[in-house]
Order: structure tokens, then sequence, then C-alpha cells
């Protein structure tokens, strides 16, 4: 008996703060981003799938078996979902726009 992946996508827009984040709980490939115009498309292949975001290096590891990219733009907490996803063997894309308060 297969069971279906555990998938999802998730996009939080308000008037501080644009959020998008994709997660599957049995690591592999993630579903795309939802299209939004408040995270225009560099590339045709983001419309099928979750890619590597450059400015994102230091929290990005795209294997076989799990894709982790995060973009919040606080480094410690990029560093503190990458090490969640990772331990947990998740899959997780999450990017962020808007304010920030450090």
């Amino acid at each position: 008996m297969s069971l279906p992946r555990r998938t999802t996508t998730l996009t939080r827009l308000t008037n501080e703060t644009k959020v998008q984040v994709s997660l599957s709980l049995d690591g592999g490939v993630l579903p795309a981003f939802e299209p939004c115009k408040h995270f225009p498309q560099t590339s045709p292949e983001e419309a099928t799938r979750i890619v590597p975001v450059p400015e994102a290096a230091h929290s990005t590891q795209f294997t076989p078996t799990q894709q982790i990219t995060i973009n919040t733009g606080v480094g410690f907490l990029d560093h503190l979902l990458h090490a969640l996803a990772k331990h947990a063997g998740w899959s997780l894309a999450v990017r962020c726009k808007g304010d920030l308060f450090s």
C-alpha cells in the first residue's frame, strides 16, 4: 500500500510582509510555489519546480532525497529553518519579502 505524498504550498500576503512556503514532509522533490506578483519568476522552470535561490546559498541544499532553500532575510532564522528541515528529513523552501526588524 502506497500512501500519498505529504506536501503543501502556502502563500501569506499582508501589507508588511510577503511569505511563500513549499514543504514536503517526506523529502524529495518540492511542489512549485504558487504564482505571485511579489515574487516574479526568474526562469520558466520555476512554474513547475523549486529552483535554488543564488542569494540564499548559505542555506541551500539540493540532493536527490532532499531540497532545502531558505531566504527569509534573517541569517540566523535561515540557519534554524535549514537545520530543522535537514534533521527532520523534510524538503523545505521559504522565501520572504517585507519588513525586517533585527
